[in-house]
């Protein structure tokens, strides 16, 4: 069984639908243009971004535990700042696993659109995905920094 929430807001649905296309036309381009990537490990996390003409244009962070999996990725552009963000949580009962996971579309830092699939976090009222991606997107961006600024040489790069 599939859990699927879909969110509403100040747009229409034909609005709605052209700025998810254009959004997510910016997303494929930003994967498949070139651009400086790199990566490290801290702790049981590791980083990875892209930049193009000195912007952070994608940044994935992901971690594992015994009983879990986690993998977010963040989208953004010069003008407009995070655009997209997807997120997969993989939860593992020996050897059965659960995944749930959240599509995540921004204009301007407001949350416009976002689906879920699978049981997760998004079944409980106390849920603020905004609020939630914002935290994680702006913890990303700092840890990054951090990392760059202090530990230079732990960084791998490659193109």
């Amino acid at each position: 069984m599939v859990f699927v929430c879909l969110a509403t807001n100040l747009f229409s649905q034909s609005d709605q639908q052209l700025i998810r296309k254009k959004i997510d036309s910016t997303v494929k381009e930003i994967d498949k243009a070139d651009g400086k990537i790199e990566n490290f490990w801290y702790g049981s996390e590791y980083y990875e971004w892209k930049t193009k003409d000195s912007v952070m244009v994608k940044m994935i962070c992901s971690f594992k535990s015994d009983s879990k999996t986690v993998t977010k990725k963040f989208y953004c552009t010069n003008k407009q700042g995070l655009i997209f963000s997807t997120e997969k949580e993989v939860t593992y009962y020996g050897s059965d696993s659960v995944t749930w996971a959240g599509k995540y579309y921004f204009r301007i830092k407001k949350l416009i659109d976002y689906e879920t699939l699978g049981h997760g976090k998004s079944e409980t009222e106390e849920w603020e995905p905004e609020k939630e991606v914002l935290i994680s997107y702006y913890k990303i961006i700092n840890n990054i920094t951090h990392f760059t600024l202090n530990k230079p040489d732990k960084i791998n790069s490659g193109n």
